[in-house]
């Protein structure tokens, strides 16, 4: 099988968990800027700071997933929860 078990809104959920990950990482230590590197054992942000691709990816990742939470809600006719970073 293809592994892709679950529902739309388990896929929104992982999406969510990896969003949430990211913002946990992102101090106000650092004045919320984003780096290239989260170091596995401290967790803080390291090496090329304020890259743009990074914000692009954050912000392509936010539009996608409101886009795809429409389409979640809309199938379902239930609302779905929104993300604050």
């Amino acid at each position: 099988g293809s592994g892709c078990n679950g529902s739309p809104r388990d896929f929104l959920a992982a999406g969510d968990s990896v969003l949430m990950r990211l913002r946990n990482h992102i101090s106000e230590e650092d004045d919320l800027h984003l780096f290239e590197q989260i170091d596995r054992s401290s967790g803080r942000q390291y090496n090329a700071k304020d890259l743009t691709w990074s914000y692009a990816e954050v912000l392509n990742a936010l539009v996608t997933r409101h886009s795809a939470a429409a389409k979640v809600a809309a199938a379902s006719g239930a609302p779905v929860d929104v993300v604050v970073l």
